[in-house]
């Protein structure tokens, strides 16, 4: 045989060889992506499959008609070629087995390194999808307490203005009436004439008791206005020194709300209500101003003080702070012993 020949027949060889290989590697590929649902990359090995297996059957008949041709011109060359072929294939078989085998464990751990990894990412998916569930229930919660709360405050505070007025409007046609029946009584009888001005006078605190508790009618009075009147009311009782600073002066009072402007007016008669009552106070400084669209009171007083948070607060200070709330105001409370107290509102017109 030509030397020409016998290259072309050994690289005849190699290639069926490595297409045996290629059609197996192939078809093993596709059996695995078909078992893992993959189709379409199942579908693309299968027809490269397809391919090799008609590349090998051309090859084989390629390779018959070879050795029918060898086998004519010598028996002992055909027996030679076709032990050595023999040992090729088995040398072929053992490498595919073996790279077959590597491939195998290749794509077994990759696939359970993805199962492991796509159930922790599942996992962890749930876990977040698990926490933002819990933390839109808590803010949900977190706003329905707050509405509830708020309600209640506004229904308490609603309450407690409607008292105000019948009290008002009890001291006014009942209390008020009977005092002036009886000081006119007693100032027949002439041994009763220094009676006459103590009921004169208690008759004069009923009535100044009854016109705080009526709200003030902002439909004709601004907040500023009804303040300054407040502080000139005080004033006329001398015990104490009432002043008051408003600014800016050419502010539009008018635009606040009257809601709102009854609420810091309450707000502002507890606090000098607490002061007069509680710090045996000698001045009382009224501060109301808008700053950048807040609103800002501040009422201090020079009298004993207190430690704040060491004692339980009174009813007066309970009210203020929820008249605050009602109108989702913050408020500060300063006290020092001996140094007075300052109550400061802020709330955003």
């Amino acid at each position: 045989m030509k030397k020409e020949e016998k290259v072309q027949l050994t690289s005849k060889n190699v290639d069926r060889e490595r297409d045996k290989l290629l059609f197996s590697i192939y078809k093993r590929l596709s059996q695995a992506y078909e078992k893992h649902g993959n189709y379409k990359e199942a579908l693309k090995y299968d027809q490269l499959k397809d391919k090799v297996e008609s590349r090998i059957s051309d090859s084989q008949k390629y390779h018959e008609i070879k050795e029918l041709n060898i086998k004519y011109e010598t028996a002992e060359k055909e027996l030679e070629i076709s032990r050595l072929n023999k040992e090729f294939e088995a040398a072929q078989y053992r490498r595919i087995l073996s790279i077959t085998g590597f491939l195998l464990l290749t794509m077994l751990l990759a696939t359970l390194f993805l199962y492991e990894r796509t159930k922790k990412l599942k996992k962890s998916r749930e876990a977040l999808l698990m926490a933002d569930r819990m933390k839109q229930k808590d803010l949900e919660h977190q706003a329905f307490y707050n509405e509830t709360k708020q309600c209640l405050v506004r229904n308490y505070l609603d309450g407690l203005e409607a008292e105000r007025i019948r009290l008002a409007r009890e001291l006014h046609d009942n209390v008020s009436n009977q005092l002036v029946v009886l000081k006119m009584e007693i100032e027949r009888r002439e041994k009763l004439h220094p009676i006459a001005q103590s009921v004169a006078d208690l008759h004069t605190e009923v009535r100044n008791i009854s016109h705080g508790l009526m709200p003030p009618v902002f439909q004709y009075a601004t907040l500023s206005e009804i303040i300054k009147d407040y502080v000139y009311q005080q004033n006329l009782k001398g015990n104490i020194l009432f002043t008051a600073v408003i600014s800016p002066e050419d502010y539009n009072w008018e635009t606040v709300p009257s809601e709102l402007s009854i609420e810091v007016y309450r707000i502002l008669q507890e606090a000098i209500g607490n002061a007069i009552r509680h710090a045996e106070t000698g001045e009382v400084d009224i501060v109301l101003k808008v700053v950048d669209g807040i609103l800002m009171l501040d009422i201090a007083d020079n009298g004993k003080g207190f430690v704040v948070g060491e004692q339980k607060a009174g009813l007066g200070l309970r009210i203020i702070e929820e008249r605050a709330e009602a109108i989702n105001g913050t408020l500060e409370i300063q006290s020092e012993i001996n140094k007075g107290t300052v109550v400061k509102l802020q709330v955003a017109l």
